[in-house]
């Protein structure tokens, strides 16, 4: 009877000891991982890149983040749905590292609802999900302290590999609300061209991304100096500009300027019709 007693005890004893360090390992998981996920995910989906994080950690005035999911939509679309979780999760994220500088909120704009009203006003795009004409939103809107916004009218899956992108940009964009301006100066068309030979071509698209982050101000080749206001110059074949203009560069630089210069010893577009002369100099920064 006695032996019986001791192994009891002996028992009862062991599960409190696994008990204490059960919640020994809890507590230290907590204190040590707390905010760390591991990614298993191919492709790394939720592992955010260092340019997000300097993102976040930049922000300096609070930026409130309201994502927008129809019920219905998720109801009607499992596909939507799955990704509706993983957009709640990457902002999760987010929210998390910005450390209380950015607020995520999750709104479900069913028909003739308050967030309904929100998320039109927001200008969100509705997809006809439904015979009866109901509408499923799945968006985000955004704004900061200054109430500027900044919006995605409509999430879509095909666009998953670039979430983290579009997101980031968006937070950016709150956080710089006042474009720095580029000056270009280029003797070829990236701005645009218009003729008899050339047709009609639009604004290059290296130009159109540059336009997302930055003000686009083109200076023409004649110009005497560079206007007030340029934060970054960027030559593009700059050929046959003003003495005039060539020492304001040289002293834009030689103050603290940022330029960027590009030349191409076989640019097609120099030699196309309307081009400047192909026994000109490759522009007026070549190595001769």
């Amino acid at each position: 009877m006695l032996k019986k007693i001791e192994r009891t005890k002996l028992a009862a004893g062991g599960i409190v000891l696994l008990a204490i360090a059960f919640l020994s390992l809890t507590v230290f998981s907590n204190l040590t991982f707390k905010g760390k996920l591991l990614d298993l995910t191919q492709g790394k989906l939720f592992t955010l890149s260092d340019a997000t994080r300097s993102v976040l950690g930049s922000i300096q005035e609070p930026i409130v983040v309201r994502l927008f999911f129809s019920k219905i939509l998720g109801e009607e679309s499992p596909t939507h749905a799955i990704y509706f979780s993983r957009v709640k999760e990457l902002l999760g994220q987010y929210e998390n590292i910005a450390k209380g500088k950015l607020v995520f909120k999750v709104f479900d704009p069913s028909p003739f609802s308050e967030a309904e009203d929100l998320a039109t006003g927001f200008g969100l795009k509705g997809a006809n999900i439904n015979s009866a004409g109901d509408l499923g939103y799945f968006g985000i809107g955004s704004t900061n302290s200054t109430d500027d916004e900044s919006i995605i009218p409509f999430l879509t899956p095909a666009r998953e590999m670039f979430l983290e992108y579009d997101l980031t940009k968006m937070i950016h964009t709150l956080n710089n609300p006042k474009k720095p301006t580029v000056g270009i100066i280029t003797s070829l068309p990236i701005n645009s061209a218009a003729g008899p030979r050339l047709g009609q071509r639009g604004r290059w698209t290296i130009v159109d991304q540059i336009n997302e982050f930055f003000e686009i101000m083109p200076i023409p080749r004649d110009s005497p100096s560079i206007p007030e206001g340029v934060d970054i110059l960027m030559l593009v074949h700059p050929k046959n500009i003003k003495k005039a203009m060539l020492y304001d560069i040289d002293q834009f630089v030689l103050k603290g300027g940022r330029a960027l210069v590009f030349v191409d010893m076989h640019a097609e577009a120099a030699s196309r019709p309307g081009a400047a002369n192909k026994n000109d100099p490759i522009s007026d920064f070549d190595s001769t």
